[in-house]
């Protein structure tokens, strides 16, 4: 007995569904916190049983990994970008415009992903793969950092901590426009974007030799 073909709209539904549930569960952990957020809110958002959502993700610790998950592959995406630049200072330059244009253009995943308490998402019981998955956008940034040094580009040290005084940086900027706390550039994205360019090269700058 062979099987029939593949339903390829009911895929579809599937996946359609399930990136529903992340997006809404997403959204519902960022309105009302971890305490707010359940499996049956959750259903309800999205329009379907809480049986059908079980369907899907086994709980809600479950549906949180593939939240963190989902944000960080799409961010992962960004920071690939910054490959597409001829030299190893022009390629640091980039991830970090690839950095900031995951925050503004994917705002939810970034207040989730870097502004949300690691205890409440969990990330201490996330599966071993899943932490190895995530910490992928953390490595992008140390090999541009260790190729940066290895141009004389960046004082010598080692890369990693230097990475995360990067990151560092280019966090506390996007947190604080996120947040609404930098004035000037409030609700501008690209004048905030002018000013993030000019203030990451300053600071690259600063870890020359």
């Amino acid at each position: 007995m062979t099987a029939g073909p593949l339903d390829v709209n009911s895929v579809n539904i599937v996946a359609d569904t399930r990136d529903r549930i992340v997006e809404e569960a997403r959204d519902l952990y960022l309105k009302e916190g971890l305490a707010g957020l359940s499996m049956r809110k959750v259903a309800e958002r999205v329009g379907v049983s809480a049986t059908a959502l079980y369907r899907h993700f086994e709980d809600k610790q479950a549906l949180l990994l593939a939240v963190v998950q989902t944000g960080f592959d799409r961010f992962t995406t960004y920071l690939l970008r910054g490959l597409a630049g001829k030299s190893p200072g022009a390629r640091l330059a980039k991830t970090g415009e690839g950095y900031l244009r995951f925050a503004l253009e994917n705002p939810a995943d970034y207040r989730i992903m870097f502004m949300s308490m690691r205890e409440d998402l969990g990330y201490d019981r996330f599966p071993a793969r899943s932490k190895e998955n995530l910490s992928r956008s953390f490595q992008l940034l140390v090999d541009r950092t260790r190729e940066c040094q290895e141009a004389g580009l960046i004082r010598p040290g080692d890369p990693r901590e230097i990475a995360v005084l990067i990151w560092s940086f280019v966090h506390g900027l996007v947190s604080l426009y996120l947040a609404g706390h930098m004035g000037p550039f409030d609700r501008k994205p690209e004048v905030f974007a002018r000013f993030y360019s000019a203030a990451q090269a300053e600071f690259l700058l600063a870890l020359h030799p």
